[in-house]
């Protein structure tokens, strides 16, 4: 428990609630203290010693979301390809865009990409889950060729 100007308040629900996303006004009316010292505590511009913890508490939260996402990812890889495959006009093509550029985002060395990149392709970075055989369906539904890239026929998005 913290003081603030009287206020008393729990560090640790602090934390959770900033790392959880919840408002400043949110947090403010759930631990009775101050908007303005929820919003400087978030900013970084007091109570350092919380920051590394509201960091990993984030941390911790992004992990849980992409486990979430990843679960789900290859019910929406099949969606998009059945409709890339069935479909006609915009979505269809969108659909096809969207399943190309994800086989194919893996295909970069990681090692060539700048930080910016790597935060922008990191949803995709994930895909190492699909199994291998899932994205040789997906080349090959799709008609896909790589080229310029020494591999086997079954090894063309893995």
């Amino acid at each position: 428990m913290t003081r603030s100007r009287g206020r008393t308040y729990d560090d640790d629900a602090m934390v959770q609630l900033i790392a959880a996303g919840f408002g400043d006004s949110e947090i403010a009316g759930e631990l009775g203290v101050n908007r303005n010292t929820v919003c400087r505590i978030r900013r970084g511009l007091s109570r350092p010693d919380l920051q590394a913890r509201i960091d990993d508490a984030v941390d911790s939260h992004l992990r849980d979301i992409r486990r979430h996402v990843i679960g789900r990812l290859k019910t929406v890889v099949d969606k998009h390809i059945d409709a890339g495959l069935s479909g006609h006009g915009q979505v269809a093509r969108r659909c096809r865009d969207f399943v190309i550029k994800m086989c194919l985002a893996d295909a970069q060395p990681s090692d060539d990409r700048d930080s910016q990149t790597r935060v922008e392709a990191g949803f995709f970075d994930h895909l190492g889950a699909l199994s291998s055989e899932l994205k040789g369906r997906i080349i090959e539904e799709l008609n896909l060729s790589r080229p310029n890239i020494d591999e086997g026929p079954g090894d063309a998005c893995s």
